[in-house]
Parts: C-alpha cells; structure tokens; sequence
C-alpha cells in the first residue's frame, strides 16, 4: 500500500493511511475508495475520497474489546449463570459487518469514474465465527489449542472462498472497464493469540500467505514462469497466466 517498509518511528495507522498507489492513481482522476473493515488499524481511512461505513453506533459499542472487558468483569459468571452469553452480540455483529463489507465491495462498479478500492477483510481471524456454510458459529471464542483453531480456519475459510468467488464474478460483470483485482492474506492459520515463543512449524504455517492478481487482457504482458513464486496472475477462466513478483513470505496487508 505505501510501498515501503515500516520503520520504527512509524506510525502504524498513518502509513496505513498513505496508500501511496492510491495517491499516484489519483493524478488520472481515479477515487480512492475504502470499505470499513469493522476494527485495527484499517478501519476508517480519512485520507480515502469516499468511506463506506457503518455511522451507527453499535460497531463502537459491541465489539471485541468491549466483550473482552465483560469477559474480566464479574459480568461474565454472573451473566454465564442465567444463561447469557457476553460473545453472542460481538459475533453477530463480526458477521453482519463482513457481509456489510462484502455489499459495499460489490456496489463498487456503482461509482462513476475509475477507482481504487482497499478492503481489509475479517473473518478468517479469531474467533473464526463463520461454519462452512456460511451460518454463525454459536458462542465463538478463540480457540483453546492451535489444532482445533487449524480445523475452525478451514471452515471459516470455505465459507469466505465461496463468497470471494461470487463477489469477483459480479465485479467482472457489472464492472464498465475490466478490472484488475488482488485479494492478497497478512497470515493463515492461527488458533491462539500471538506469541513470540511458538514452534517453527507453527509460525512457517503463520506466514503462508495467499496471493492472487486477476489481470485485464491488456495488462499481461511482461510475467514469467517458474515454480518459485509469491502470487500467481490469473485469467478470466481461473488459469495461471504467468508469477508476479519474487518469492517471499513477508506478510502483506489484505484486499482486494
């Protein structure tokens, strides 16, 4: 997005902000366009010439943070005890504001003129809240071990393919000049919460990340062959056209 490497006096949200492509792009009159990814530090962009997001009030007030401090409060045994469940509102509201993001994905093709559109999507981060068939996963909390995160990722990650797979068949259709579309993960897999101390097999699963550009016809000059590679270019039927950039397994910001 910034197309530079964080540094340590940087500041996380601002260089999210940057978005140096979008800026370039906005000397040939494209909108820099970013979708609500509902928290962290890509959740509203004011740098963006339009923002799609939820001006209500319930996304500050029911959110992971705010079930976290019920969860350390005596709220939690006494609400456990009558039958309440402090996570359900946070996981209704993850699920409603990922399919909020994916309608305002698909409404794109809507704004007049060339566009840049970034959107962080979340639902294949813990607690994964999505069954594979696209129904919510009932009192959804982060895993307790990473095998059992392992299997509720899969799930979580069938659901979101099938939805991805209809939001970039419609942006094809109803876009007036085909576009070029790249839905990039910043991780995989992760049952628990980060550490510092995790086995190598674990974190080289951490950092395997997905990457895949569609290209217009005229854009697929210039890319080459080999099975070293970071991301694979697509064609209109789904076959790899050709690699794009080197091989790497640093972590990109996801979007599409």
């Amino acid at each position: 997005m910034s197309l530079r490497y964080m540094q340590p006096y940087d500041d996380e949200i601002a260089l999210v902000n940057e978005v140096t492509i979008a800026q370039a792009l906005k000397n040939l009159d494209y909108k820099h366009v970013h979708i609500q990814s509902g928290r962290g530090i890509t959740k509203r962009n004011n740098r963006a010439d339009i923002e799609l997001y939820d001006e209500g009030p319930k996304h500050l007030l029911v959110n992971e943070f705010s079930s976290a401090v019920l969860n350390w409060t005596l709220a939690a045994p006494l609400a456990g005890d009558i039958g309440v469940k402090i996570n359900d509102p946070f996981i209704r509201n993850k699920a409603s504001a990922f399919r909020k993001s994916i309608g305002w994905l698909e409404s794109v093709p809507n704004i007049k003129g060339p566009t840049f559109t970034f959107s962080h999507l979340y639902p294949l981060h813990t607690p994964y809240v999505f069954l594979k068939d696209g129904s919510v996963r009932p009192n959804a909390t982060v895993p307790p071990d990473t095998e059992l995160g392992r299997e509720l990722y899969v799930e979580a990650v069938i659901y979101t393919n099938s939805v991805l797979e209809q939001t970039v068949d419609k942006l094809l259709s109803e876009s007036e000049t085909e576009p070029i579309i790249i839905i990039q993960g910043d991780h995989s897999a992760w049952g628990m919460p980060w550490s510092l101390h995790i086995a190598k097999d674990e974190l080289a699963q951490r950092t395997a990340v997905f990457n895949s550009i569609y290209l217009p016809e005229n854009c697929r000059t210039g890319l080459y062959s080999g099975n070293s590679r970071r991301c694979d270019a697509l064609g209109r039927d789904g076959k790899a056209l050709g690699a794009c950039g080197t091989n790497s397994s640093s972590a990109q910001q996801s979007n599409i």
